[in-house]
């Protein structure tokens, strides 16, 4: 036996429906890898129209960009194999289906069979179930093609067809569990089949969600040889002598969990960013830890000439926040803008206290918020920049956030991350530069909407809060059972009611990245209008 083949690896951010930058992008890398030797290159799942696409599926003009760069795909493949996602109707049926091409024919067209239910993956509501398997033998070697989930399909199980490669296209977005799964049943096909496994995954933010990369190769001892960066294009060609796939030396790129959660939010905001064409960002400071960390990442994500902080004190507002703004501000070296909000408040109360006996506490407090949320979007129209919102998901969790003031924006960078993770996250990009400014860590979460107003004296503690939001919605544990884990009663009656109570204000929060296995919305999705828990 004396064959050797060379596989090149695309792990590249698509746009979904920009079918023409999707293809110079795939024009690019296979111009590169025809002057390397390369026998077949392969792209990530739907990679030539975006992923995922749903409705606009069914856009008839989207078929005839689609099929028209096909074919200019089908014509550059002389000498290089060319291995592409892309959605295809057949009887009027609608698939997620791969094409192979090779010196200027399709060699075959696979659909995936396997459709997963998840999050924004509905894909039963838009593609029909492939039913053939696709093997191929090329130059001496038999490959298996299969598309994300088709790994769990059974029917792999024995490797009947003496199959020596498997080629696994997908596009498979962050999420620890789901990585840990994945990675297990690479590996228990590699071993039960005795052959290499070739993984390739896309990169980038689309909408919600955020596709990783982290891309690899499996021998048929199902150890990783080959490993792919996180949150990072890159293209690899693997090489295989006989049946095993040359080492490749290259360093391992292990990121802890705050690391990549921290990569995931800023490649979501970049993305989000330039494929909506914003020019900017624009953001409200305060002073604290959930505005400084969104700021942070703001900069990190576009560049701090593209990012604007505006700070807003009242009267309220203490020195110290103040303070702490211009010294990020200094370390990020930002514009920050100053718009005193007290005379816009005062003057909206005089208008309206006639029609009113009192005008309550809470009432001025939203009020602070709303006018807040207007400057920033006065701003955002003369500026066209984007406003990021600086919510957590502990404040939404339990609705202690302000409708039309706070909550307001077009991207809610920290919409999945926990109060407690603010904090992690926020220690971690100190390490990589000083961003945050000490002092911000110390201070006590407040508001500050009136004299001596703080986040714990009406929600208790964030990390009892945070404690209570990861046991009875992110794993879904009964009431009873928390009060045996030794939550105290009435702590818990408080924030549960609280958080069924404002599941309108969550339907209302603006998109932000999904970085969690139990994120508000999609995996997490209760009723607005329900009678449940409320006399509990």
């Amino acid at each position: 036996m004396n064959k050797k083949l060379n596989i090149a690896i695309s792990q590249l951010n698509f746009s979904v429906g920009d079918i023409k930058k999707n293809y110079e992008l795939i024009l690019k890398n296979v111009l590169l890898q025809k002057c390397k030797n390369v026998d077949i290159i392969l792209f990530s799942e739907m990679s030539l129209v975006g992923y995922p696409i749903k409705d606009l599926l069914f856009k008839k003009d989207l078929y005839e960009l689609c099929n028209k760069y096909l074919y200019f795909i089908q014509k550059i493949s002389y000498k290089l194999a060319i291995v592409i996602g892309h959605p295809w109707i057949e009887y009027e049926n609608y698939y997620n289906a791969i094409s192979m091409f090779y010196n200027g024919k399709l060699v075959g067209r696979y659909f995936k069979r396997k459709l997963p239910v998840f999050w924004d993956f509905q894909e039963s509501r838009y593609f029909k179930e492939g039913k053939k398997k696709f093997f191929v033998s090329f130059k001496g070697y038999n490959l298996a093609f299969l598309i994300s989930e088709d790994i769990f399909i059974e029917d792999f199980d024995k490797n009947i067809e003496e199959i020596e490669i498997f080629i696994v296209i997908s596009a498979t977005p962050i999420n620890s569990l789901m990585e840990e799964v994945y990675t297990r049943r690479l590996k228990y096909i590699c071993k039960n089949c005795n052959a290499s496994v070739i993984y390739i995954n896309q990169v980038g933010g689309q909408d919600e969600l955020v596709f990783q990369g982290g891309s690899k190769v499996l021998n048929n001892n199902g150890k990783i040889i080959l490993n792919f960066p996180f949150f990072k294009e890159k293209t690899l060609v693997c090489k295989f002598k006989d049946l095993n796939p040359i080492k490749n030396f290259n360093r391992k790129f292990e990121l802890s969990y705050i690391e990549k959660i921290y990569n995931a939010l800023v490649i979501s905001t970049h993305d989000y960013v330039k494929k909506n064409k914003f020019s900017k960002i624009i953001l409200g400071v305060s002073g604290g830890i959930d505005s400084s960390l969104a700021l942070a990442i703001a900069v990190d994500a576009i560049g701090r000439r593209n990012v604007i902080a505006v700070t807003m004190p009242s009267k309220y507002s203490k020195a110290e926040s103040i303070k702490c703004v211009y010294k990020q501000k200094k370390l990020l070296d930002i514009e920050v803008i100053n718009i005193q909000i007290d005379s816009i408040v005062d003057l909206i109360i005089k208008i309206l206290s006639p029609f009113f006996s009192k005008i309550e506490k809470r009432t001025i407090e939203n009020l602070q918020s709303r006018c807040r949320s207007v400057i920033l979007m006065f701003i955002c129209n003369q500026k066209n920049c984007l406003l990021l919102n600086t919510s957590n998901k502990s404040e939404s969790s339990v609705g202690y956030t302000t409708i039309y003031g706070d909550m307001s924006g077009g991207f809610s960078v920290l919409k999945d991350i926990k109060k407690s993770e603010v904090f992690f996250l926020s220690e971690y990009r100190n390490k990589i530069s000083l961003a945050i400014p000490e002092e911000v860590f110390h201070k006590k979460p407040s508001a500050e909407l009136s004299i001596e107003q703080y986040d714990e004296n009406e929600l208790y503690s964030y990390s009892l809060l945070d404690k209570i939001i990861e046991e009875h919605i992110e794993k879904n544990r009964s009431f009873t059972y928390l009060t045996k884990l030794g939550f105290q009663e009435f702590h818990l009656k408080k924030i549960v009611k609280l958080f069924y109570l404002s599941e309108y204000k969550r339907k209302q929060s603006p998109v932000g990245p999904l970085i969690g296995t139990n994120s508000f919305h999609k995996n997490v999705n209760f009723p607005i209008t329900s009678g449940y828990f409320l006399k509990k």
